[in-house]
């Protein structure tokens, strides 16, 4: 791992569906400490909840692979309003052009979703998540949406040393819009745990 290379205890920070953070952080030598903002966990969905992500993935999935990455960006935007984005947050144009920039990045996005259910348990799987032990800060927006303030619930639930810290005024794309507000809560957590790790100094 790239972070043992360092020689020094490091923070690991992740956003949206990327919980590899969380499960790196089950190797104490190198990582002091964990963060992730708003992750989607996929065992807190209702049958509802998980048709719907499956209709709006496999449609960005098709655009994706004939070689249309911006109609794939359009097409998740539209589609996970509501779940995934707050109306405010799409109407205020941010998520669409954050997508609109990394467009061409759809495909590798698709593939770790993929590579998260590939039979093997997930990163937001319990028995992950349980063997996680250094601390994790869980941090969502105050205005995000249902699935995202479960998700939050979720790791805390099962992570032995972690909490969960909400954004004011803040939904899924928190660390744009918010990014002071979430840059604080992250120095007020890394601080201590990266001074209180065995391996600092």
């Amino acid at each position: 791992m790239y972070a043992d290379s360092l020689g020094e205890p490091v923070g690991l920070v992740g956003w949206g569906s990327n919980l590899w953070a969380l499960v790196a952080a089950e190797q104490p030598a190198s990582v002091a400490a964990a963060a992730v903002y708003e992750p989607g966990v996929d065992e807190v969905m209702d049958a509802a909840l998980e048709q719907r992500s499956e209709a709006v993935f496999g449609a960005v999935g098709g655009h994706a692979a004939e070689g249309r990455p911006d109609e794939a960006a359009r097409v998740l935007i539209e589609g996970a309003t509501g779940f995934v984005y707050t109306e405010e947050e799409v109407a205020s144009g941010v998520p669409g052009d954050s997508l609109a920039r990394s467009a061409g990045n759809i495909p590798t996005m698709l593939q770790e979703l993929a590579t998260e259910t590939d039979g093997r348990p997930g990163p937001a799987d319990p028995s992950v998540l349980g063997r996680i032990r250094v601390p994790v800060l869980v941090l969502e927006g105050a205005e995000t949406v249902a699935w995202f303030s479960d998700s939050a619930r979720h790791v805390a639930e099962y992570v032995a040393d972690a909490r969960v810290e909400r954004i004011d005024g803040a939904a899924h794309f928190g660390p744009i819009r918010r990014p002071a507000a979430v840059a604080d809560a992250l120095a007020r957590f890394f601080t201590p745990a990266l001074t209180a790790s065995p391996t600092a100094g």
